[in-house]
């Protein structure tokens, strides 16, 4: 929700164009993300120490973990879940909400959170605050999946119900479908031949990576080029200097 509370008036004081991306079945069941529930898990825990006899499921996605691993702090918990977080990305769907019930389970946190009793921060969009968005002309409503599912980990009907089902959902709630997608996650690992040929035949006319880099607009594909991604320090970011210079 903060893409509509915070990022949409700064956008449009400066008259700033801009696409959001929505996974469009987290937005109609108002639904949790899979990484925001596991940040939920892991700050709500209150075990300080595991070890790989007593927390099996945690310890296979810790690589080369020989010893036990600390808990008892915010910034051990961030070193613990972006591990395991890397590794659940490239999961199937069904294997990582067994995994993630079983993370739960280990860490004695109830799994069961809901929009309406978890963090404000993790507060999704609604279609009405979605259409409020679409109707200002600065800006496109994209396709970003349905579940946030990495699509190179999808294939056959699995690959084309989830990105078929996302652009449904958008055209049933806001009468039309931009053909701007974006791949969830969108590193290289994360979208492949098999998903662009999809993309392609159910209309999508764009579709940026996340890879850090300058587009080159057009003569680089439409379906590969790069991005500037927000959150990255100029100041220390040798690419956007370069092109500043």
């Amino acid at each position: 929700r903060n893409n509509y509370s915070i990022a949409k008036p700064i956008l449009e004081k400066y008259e700033v164009p801009a696409t959001f991306y929505i996974s469009t079945g987290n937005v109609s069941e108002q639904k949790l993300f899979w990484v925001d529930l596991l940040e939920i898990i892991f700050s709500k825990t209150r075990i300080k120490e595991i070890n790989s006899k007593t927390f099996p499921t945690i310890y296979s996605f810790i690589p080369n973990q020989k010893n036990n691993i600390n808990l008892d702090n915010r910034l051990s918990k961030i070193e613990a879940l972006n591990l395991i977080k890397k590794k659940l990305k490239l999961c199937h769907p069904k294997f990582r909400a067994e995994k993630i019930k079983n993370i739960a389970l280990e860490l004695k946190v109830d799994n069961s959170y809901k929009i309406d009793n978890c963090p404000s921060e993790y507060s999704i969009l609604s279609w009405d605050e979605l259409r409020n968005i679409n109707s200002n002309d600065l800006f496109t409503i994209g396709g970003h999946s349905r579940w946030h599912n990495i699509l190179s980990k999808l294939n056959g009907h699995d690959l084309e119900d989830e990105i078929k089902g996302s652009i449904e959902d958008i055209k049933n709630n806001l009468g039309m479908f931009s053909g701007h997608y974006a791949y969830p996650e969108g590193q290289k690992e994360h979208f492949n031949s098999e998903t662009i040929e999809v993309l392609k035949k159910l209309g999508v006319r764009a579709c940026p990576s996340a890879i850090q880099g300058l587009a080159e607009i057009p003569s680089q594909n439409l379906f590969n080029f790069k991005r500037v991604m927000v959150g990255i320090n100029p100041s220390s970011n040798k690419l956007i200097r370069d092109y500043i210079s």
